[in-house]
């Protein structure tokens, strides 16, 4: 914020009024937004060349018009002062997605599930579903509409859950797909709803493990989530006990900086190199369809489909078509569904649940008992 204050020392008005009129100007042309903060009073009076017991009259002028709101301990913001909540108005859920619109759900797969989820359970409610992209907390204090849950779809830091979590502890806060570390340890008004990733893993690990398969690859991005690392425990429980060898198995790649594109180019590159080195590898076990999808691409392109199986996991369409490899399906639907029916409810509900995906099982009969 651009702070330059004009002020008229030979003017019959008051220096706190001109004061006001300036902070007034100063927040069009900054084109500041409800909810943004202003600077603290020190530093505004600082810049006026005023003492901040004038400057602090200039912002309860501000206030007293309507202007602004301050918060305990924390500042001056720019909007109306919150009011209470009627337990008779509409009740909504929020959706926290930190920085994006509703284009946001056009480039993903996965968010746009939960969120098509999400929405089939808020209007078979009658709840509305309010998207939320900044300062999440003016919006818990300031809405009209009584809140009953704050869905979050990104990887939230805990940290700032669990501050707001205890602020207002009559508001369920449920992470939607992404397991992240710590959160057992969270607030009893802190939920999850989830992938049972270690569950689909081992399912279909084990239905290539019973069908003799033993030299295996697993291509994995590593993440800040646990998602990955629960599939990995998956695969890794099913190997126990069909007693498969992964010591040679896992095969780390740094996280994605670009698209679908560049995911699918990595799946290539490793399953080639890996075939060079060990052209005996007859599966690989994919974290992602992504992975997958350049495995398989590689496998066509050098006539081994059939014979080094490829198993993937999420259920991704490429260009608008499913995997032609075996996968885990994830019900990102039902997920939303089920993310929104716990953030509004207020019955006891565990504090995580699991939705298990469904097997995709596209090994053909000449595939199905070949090593």
């Amino acid at each position: 914020m651009q702070l330059e204050f004009q002020l008229d020392s030979r003017s019959a008005q008051p220096v706190y009024l001109q004061l006001k009129s300036e902070l007034l100007r100063l927040i069009r042309e900054n084109d500041m937004q409800a909810g943004n903060m202003l600077p603290p009073v020190q530093e505004l009076a600082g810049a006026a060349g005023v003492s901040v017991r004038t400057m602090d009259h200039a912002l309860k002028e501000l206030i007293r018009g309507g202007y602004c709101f301050r918060r305990p301990k924390k500042g001056t913001f720019i909007g109306s002062a919150p009011r209470r909540r009627s337990s008779k108005e509409k009740q909504i859920a929020i959706l926290y997605v930190p920085g994006f619109g509703l284009e946001y759900f056009n480039t993903d797969q996965a968010d746009r599930g939960l969120y098509a989820g999400m929405r089939r359970e808020a209007a078979g409610r009658g709840v509305d579903l309010l998207l939320v992209n900044n300062d999440l907390e003016y919006y818990l204090e300031s809405v009209t509409s009584e809140v009953r849950g704050v869905l979050l779809l990104e990887s939230e830091p805990l940290e700032e859950v669990m501050a707001l979590s205890e602020r207002f502890p009559a508001i369920r806060f449920v992470y939607v797909n992404y397991f992240m570390p710590g959160f057992e340890s969270t607030n009893a008004n802190v939920y999850g709803v989830f992938n049972d990733d270690f569950g689909g893993a081992f399912q279909i690990a084990g239905y290539f493990f019973r069908r003799g398969c033993r030299n295996v690859r697993i291509p994995s991005f590593e993440l800040d989530n646990l998602n990955y690392m629960q599939r990995l425990k998956g695969f890794q429980f099913a190997a126990d006990q069909y007693n498969v060898n992964l010591e040679r198995a896992y095969l780390p790649l740094p996280p994605p900086t670009g698209g679908m594109e560049e995911m699918i180019a990595a799946g290539a590159a490793l399953a080639e190199a890996q075939l060079r080195q060990d052209p005996a590898i007859d599966l690989f076990l994919c974290t992602s369809d992504l992975l997958g999808h350049g495995v398989y691409r590689y496998l066509e392109g050098a006539g081994l489909p059939g014979r080094v199986r490829v198993a993937g996991y999420d259920g991704y369409r490429v260009y608008g078509v499913l995997p032609e490899f075996s996968t885990m399906q994830i019900d990102f639907l039902e997920i939303g569904a089920q993310a929104l029916a716990v953030a509004i409810s207020r019955r006891p509900v565990p504090k995580q649940i699991k939705i298990f995906p469904n097997f995709i099982n596209q090994e053909t009969e000449s595939t199905k008992g070949t090593k």
